[in-house]
């Protein structure tokens, strides 16, 4: 009987000695060819990175496809441009889709900065210089010798930096210089210079504009730009293709502008000048 018991016992040893034995290879296998396959390997790494949804921002730009990313992380995108990034991951494949929706581009902002410069007659033959000549000679047959004196004069331009604008008036991206009725180009005049991540205007301010310009397109006024020159001031003027200079107030709402608007419109030939600076009251010539 004590027999019996003692060869149990000692079996029960055996058997528990095999298990933790079997136990800790297994383990020592899983991860041995672990550190193996995350070392050694690319088991473990985005096989696939796609990305959706550029149209305007460079792929190349994201530095994403210059790096290796493991499948436990993700790439850190942050930009401005981008309304939303969206991660769609597929671990089977190791295929990691990135979704991104970028910013509407709703308009223009150029901070024009005014510059004097001197230019003479090479660099500009549009500016008629003044030439002084010395002109001596002795006979006919004499070589006339000309001296020639460039006064230079000054010329004034204007540094463009321009941004694109979404709808609720931050700058987030670079634009090309553009005018027409497509994009609604605002002209920073004398104004502190604005850069990405600014509003151009307060958000008050920015809901006038908004209303401004959506009236605009309803009366069918082809604008060519808008000029914003004064801080202070609070007023905007509108150049339209015709030449027409409209001028509003950013202080109050404009919904009175619409019916002024169209019967200007069916005006021929349409003022010159329409202005609508004072709340409830239009003046033109």
């Amino acid at each position: 009987m004590v027999y019996n018991q003692e060869f149990k016992h000692k079996r029960n040893n055996r058997r528990k000695f095999i298990y933790k034995s079997l136990l800790i290879l297994l383990m020592a296998f899983f991860i041995g060819g672990g550190v193996y396959l995350f070392y050694y390997t690319n088991f473990f790494i985005w096989q696939n990175i796609k990305i959706t949804g550029l149209k305007n921002i460079n792929e190349n730009d994201l530095g994403i496809n210059n790096n290796k990313y493991y499948i436990f992380q993700l790439p850190k995108i942050e930009n401005i441009a981008f309304d939303s990034v969206i991660f769609h991951k597929n671990y089977l494949n190791r295929v990691l889709e990135i979704e991104i929706v970028e910013k509407k581009l709703y308009g223009i902002w150029c901070n024009l900065e005014m510059r004097e410069i001197t230019l003479d007659l090479d660099e500009d033959e549009i500016i008629n210089s003044q030439l002084e000549f010395n002109i001596n000679s002795t006979s006919t047959n004499d070589k006339i010798s000309v001296e020639s004196k460039i006064i230079p004069q000054s010329k004034v331009i204007y540094n463009e930096s321009c941004f694109w604008y979404d709808s609720t008036g931050l700058l987030f991206l670079e634009a090309p210089n553009s005018r027409g009725q497509l994009i609604p180009t605002i002209l920073n005049f004398g104004n502190e210079s604005k850069k990405i991540g600014q509003n151009i205007l307060e958000k008050y301010e920015f809901n006038i504009l908004f209303q401004i310009i959506k009236i605009l397109e309803e009366a069918k006024i082809s604008v060519e730009h808008l000029e914003f020159e004064s801080q202070q001031s609070k007023e905007i003027k509108v150049v339209t293709q015709q030449d027409v200079n409209i001028y509003f107030s950013l202080r109050f709402q404009p919904q009175f502008i619409k019916e002024p608007l169209d019967i200007f419109n069916k005006l021929i030939p349409m003022p010159k000048k329409i202005d609508f600076r004072s709340e409830g009251k239009v003046f033109y010539k």
